[in-house]
């Protein structure tokens, strides 16, 4: 083969390209780059939220297996319940017989108020006169039952009738046992006396 006829081989095609081929595949690569350290962020906290809502579901099925528990109590119904479930427990019987047998036909009882927590006890009812009212506190305050038992206050009916005045006392009640009077002071002032002992000239009106 002549000088003449030699034939050379092609080139690389990379040989071939241009610098300005070279400088838009390198922005390409950066371009490439920054897109990718923007999406890997993104595609982490993708991961994160998954990972997440999976725990979630997993403690809500965990809840709804269990058996739900029971709301605490508000502390005043809880007070309530106590009283009412005392009020229950109460001796009616031995308090209402001592009350009937304390009784005549001078005075009809209206109402009782018993007071488990605190003890005391308020009577409603009429009687014939201011008097025969104050006889029957004292009548109450024996037996042991009742104790420091007063006449609060007494007035006319406003229809006139054979029991004629209205009246209300008090009294302490120790339903699980006798009751025990408090130890009087000293020198007890007139105006601390209690009303059923008091002459009925003394009671309030």
């Amino acid at each position: 083969m002549s000088a003449g006829q030699l034939d050379f081989a092609p080139l690389a095609f990379w040989r071939r390209w241009t610098p300005w081929t070279w400088a838009a595949l390198v922005l390409a690569a950066l371009a490439l780059a920054a897109l990718l350290a923007q999406a890997l962020p993104a595609w982490q906290r993708a991961q994160q939220r998954d990972a997440l809502a999976a725990q979630l579901a997993r403690v809500n099925a965990q809840a709804r297996a269990r058996p739900p528990a029971a709301p605490p109590l508000p502390a005043a119904l809880e007070a309530d319940a106590l009283a009412s479930a005392q009020e229950l427990a109460m001796p009616w019987g031995r308090l209402l017989g001592h009350l009937a047998r304390q009784g005549d036909d001078k005075l009809a009882l209206t109402q009782l108020e018993p007071d488990a927590r605190a003890g005391s006890l308020l009577v409603s009812g009429q009687a014939a006169s201011p008097e025969a009212a104050l006889a029957y506190a004292r009548r109450l305050g024996q037996g042991g039952t009742l104790s420091q038992v007063q006449l609060m206050a007494h007035e006319p009916v406003a229809v006139p009738q054979r029991l004629a005045t209205q009246f209300r006392l008090s009294a302490r009640w120790a339903p699980g046992g006798p009751v025990v009077d408090p130890v009087p002071d000293p020198a007890p002032s007139a105006a601390s006396q209690p009303l059923a002992a008091a002459p009925a000239s003394e009671v309030r009106r």
